[in-house]
């Protein structure tokens, strides 16, 4: 930095310093301490006001698995997959009757397997070209 440049923001600097300690000075005791030196404070425009009550909590939900499905909800996709099935005797493949059960995947596995190991239902192929047929 040059030195006309150091000289003029040195000499701003103490030019501001004075002007604080003159307005420091002048304003009376009361108003330093009630911190009212420029008069009323305001809320900025876009501050919220103060509210008597306080807000609800945020609930906030928890991390890791997702909780279990009760016993009622798989034994009616149980029910449905079965009645499904029954109206089409050719059988459907398992992604016509996923998207017919509008079921999840793992749901319908579970719900598929439950079937087979009841004897509801049989099954034959194997992956993408898997064929349920009632019994």
């Amino acid at each position: 930095m040059s030195k006309n440049l150091q000289a003029a923001i040195r000499q701003l600097a103490e030019n501001f310093a004075e002007g604080l300690l003159q307005a420091a000075r002048s304003a009376s005791l009361e108003e330093i301490l009630n911190g009212d030196a420029g008069g009323s404070a305001r809320r900025s425009p876009g501050r919220p006001r103060k509210t008597a009550t306080k807000p609800e909590p945020v609930v906030v939900a928890k991390r890791g698995r997702p909780a279990k499905r009760g016993g009622a909800s798989a034994d009616a996709s149980l029910d449905r997959l079965v009645d499904v099935l029954r109206k089409n005797p050719k059988g459907l493949r398992s992604e016509e009757l996923r998207s017919q059960l509008r079921l999840e995947k793992i749901p319908f596995r579970q719900a598929a397997a439950k079937a087979l190991e009841a004897n509801l239902i049989t099954r034959t192929g194997e992956k993408r070209s898997t064929t349920f047929y009632a019994k």
